[in-house]
């Protein structure tokens, strides 16, 4: 008989040895997907500002020379100017958004492995958090993409207005 109980012991040894590794693994990608999304965010969300930004400081360089000229092409590349504005502010918009965002999502993970790690039971349910992550997260895309869409919109806008 004490064969047996000692064969059960080192079997459920061996399965809080296996939940423990489990718990590892999933604390170690957590941590890894982390750090790959933030990075990637970070360039894209850099990437944006600085086309954008770029764009309004190269203009302002032009204006400069066409404003002794003054006429239409200055109004048209004063007012072609608002798009890369308007890109800066989704941009930074985006930027905010990706920290609510990258919150929730911490949360939630962290929650998966409370999950694992101790009596679920104890865990009181956030119905409302994946939603939140889930719709930050599409509105952080959408500002993005729209920094983007605003630099093309405002670089069709110029090369219209100079050529003319």
């Amino acid at each position: 008989m004490p064969e047996e109980n000692s064969g059960e012991l080192e079997r459920y040894k061996a399965l809080l040895r296996r939940q423990e590794l489990n718990w590892q693994a999933r604390f170690e990608s957590m941590l890894e997907s982390d750090k790959a999304a933030l990075a990637i965010g970070l360039v894209a969300l850099r990437t944006a500002v600085l086309i954008n930004a770029g764009a309004v400081v190269a203009l302002l360089a032009f204006v400069g020379q066409l404003w002794r000229d003054g006429g239409d092409t200055l109004a048209g590349v004063l007012a072609g100017m608002l798009p890369f504005v308007y890109g800066l502010v989704a941009a930074g918009a985006a930027a905010g958004v990706a920290y609510f965002y990258q919150s929730f999502m911490t949360v939630l993970e962290q929650r998966a492995l409370a999950e694992v790690s101790q009596d679920a039971q104890d865990l009181k349910p956030l119905k409302w958090f994946p939603a939140l992550a889930k719709w930050s997260g599409r509105i952080m895309m959408f500002a993005g993409l729209a920094s983007y869409a605003l630099f093309i919109w405002g670089a069709l806008d110029i090369i219209s207005v100079l050529g003319r």
